[in-house]
């Protein structure tokens, strides 16, 4: 029950043992059979998964454990652990690993979760792979299963079936695509990890990095653009994560408040709350701009194909932004004709001239609140 998971009672073997200490450990699991397998810092790394590389054994007998502990251990020195780590870069000997023994699940059907896809590298889906029984077979492609991919909010977009009726409910199917993405957030990062269902409860059995998403871009995030054109002349240098967060958030304010000025309507500025709280960006102690979200803010008033010129001059971009990036700015904010566009100039127009001739008036209510 570590951290709100199912987990089979386990323990683990790191080096050398007595046998009666490993007696002890036996009789507190109490099992009819157990799972012997390995556990390295190398297997479970996220640059090499070293998945499948050490041997595990299923449906153990007490007596057999202690000899499938040194089978285990052995393994992390056979050729094929070797020429893994060779050929992936891993210059040091790979250390043998660390045994868990773990009560067996005799499973009714088991199988993989991962909580992002790891051949199209979508983040929001996770995709459910699961056969009758152990999920051993699955594991080392033996068998055939039943794929779900599941999205962020519970539809189940993809259904490839073995069989005439599907291995687990669609409340499983969400109940395993969570539990993955539970992994996901307890470890910081998409998840590869193996459960079981027996008796209508499911396990956790093994969660590991997914190792194939490391340098692949999400499809479906958003396009984001850094520039720091003329940013870097008002922080040049490296910047404290303390005086950026002060920068980030006099951004946000100073620029919700031009468009309240400029008669924005209300709902148009709060649609796009998460644009003016995030319109700077900190990379490595640099501060850039999050160049699509100030035309997305560019793109809150009328008049955007006029206005986006004199902000890309003002702001002293090198290129403009493509036009393909435009136009979709442009579908996200439409939802107005050319009339309503019109009439917002007009309001616009109206906001500023309100601004300039109370301006006096403001000034004197800001020294009055400064003071």
């Amino acid at each position: 029950h570590d951290g709100g998971f199912q987990i089979p009672d386990w323990f683990v073997v790191t080096g050398e043992y007595e046998d009666h200490d490993l007696d002890q450990a036996l009789s507190r699991l109490d099992a009819d059979s157990y799972a012997v397998r390995s556990s390295a810092a190398k297997e479970d790394s996220e640059g090499s998964s070293f998945a499948g590389q050490f041997d595990s054994f299923l449906f153990v007998d007490e007596t057999d454990v202690p000899k499938k502990i040194g089978e285990v251990k052995t393994s992390g020195r056979s050729e094929h652990v070797q020429l893994y780590s060779k050929e992936r870069g891993i210059d040091e000997e790979v250390s043998p690993p660390a045994v868990v023994v773990q009560r067996m699940v005799d499973a009714d059907c088991a199988g993989v979760g991962f909580s992002a896809d790891p051949v199209s590298g979508r983040r929001d889906s996770a995709l459910v792979s699961v056969v009758h029984g152990v999920g051993e077979s699955l594991v080392s492609g033996e068998a055939d299963a039943d794929t779900f991919a599941v999205e962020q909010n519970g539809f189940i977009a993809r259904r490839d079936l073995t069989g005439d009726r599907p291995i687990l409910t669609d409340s499983q199917i969400r109940e395993v695509a969570e539990l993955a993405r539970r992994c996901q957030d307890k470890f910081g990062g998409p998840q590869d990890i193996e459960w079981a269902y027996h008796d209508s409860t499911l396990y956790l059995l093994q969660s590991r990095p997914i190792t194939s998403l490391r340098g692949m871009a999400d499809p479906t995030a958003s396009l984001m653009i850094w520039d720091n054109s003329n940013i870097a002349e008002s922080y040049s240098g490296v910047t404290t994560p303390l005086t950026f967060t002060f920068a980030r958030r006099a951004y946000e304010s100073v620029y919700r408040e031009f468009c309240k000025i400029l008669r924005v309507p209300k709902k148009r500025i709060e649609a796009n709350d998460a644009v003016f709280a995030n319109m700077l960006g900190f990379i490595r102690g640099r501060v850039y701009y999050n160049l699509i979200n100030w035309y997305r803010v560019l793109a809150c008033l009328p008049g955007f194909r006029l206005n986006r010129s004199f902000m890309e001059q003002m702001m002293g971009v090198k290129e403009p932004m493509p036009d393909e990036v435009v136009r979709q700015i442009e579908r996200e904010s439409s939802g107005t004709s050319r009339a309503a566009d019109f009439f917002g100039l007009i309001r616009t127009v109206a906001g500023l001239v309100k601004s300039h001739f109370s301006l006096k008036r403001q000034v004197r209510k800001f020294y009055l609140r400064l003071d």
